[in-house]
C-alpha cells in the first residue's frame, strides 16, 4: 500500500482502468459542476509550467492496472465524458461500473460513436 499521494497529469489519468464499486452513488454531476471543473482546466491552462490541483482521486489497486474507485468518482466519470467528447483516446475498459449495467452500457455507447 502507498501511503505518498502520486501525483498525475491529467493527460495520465486513463492509462490506468478504473472501476467504480456499487457503493459509490450514481453520476450526478449537473452542468454546474461540469461547467467549474472545465474552468478550473481551462484556468490552468493559462499557467503553463506550473502545476495545478485538480482534486483528489482515492483508489485501491486491485490489479495490476486496476483500481477501485473510492474517492472522485464525479470528477474522474466528467473526465472520462470529457475526453471522449474531444476525441481523445482512451482505452475501451478505463471506466468500468462493477453493478450498473445502465451505465456500462452508456459508456459502451460512447466508446462506439
Amino acid at each position: 500500500m502507498t501511503k505518498n499521494p502520486l501525483q498525475l497529469p491529467v493527460s495520465k489519468v486513463f492509462e490506468h482502468n478504473y472501476q467504480v464499486p456499487i457503493y459509490q452513488r450514481n453520476y450526478a454531476w449537473t452542468e454546474v459542476e461540469i461547467i467549474q471543473l472545465i474552468e478550473d482546466i481551462d484556468s490552468s491552462i493559462e499557467k503553463p509550467g506550473e502545476s495545478y490541483f485538480l482534486g483528489n482521486l482515492i483508489v485501491n489497486q486491485f490489479d495490476n492496472n486496476a483500481y477501485e474507485v473510492i474517492d472522485g468518482q464525479q470528477r474522474l466519470t466528467t473526465l472520462y465524458l470529457l475526453g471522449k467528447y474531444l476525441n481523445l483516446s482512451i482505452p475501451p475498459r478505463a471506466l468500468h461500473f462493477e453493478a450498473r449495467e445502465k451505465s456500462n452500457r452508456t459508456l459502451e455507447y460512447i466508446r462506439d460513436h
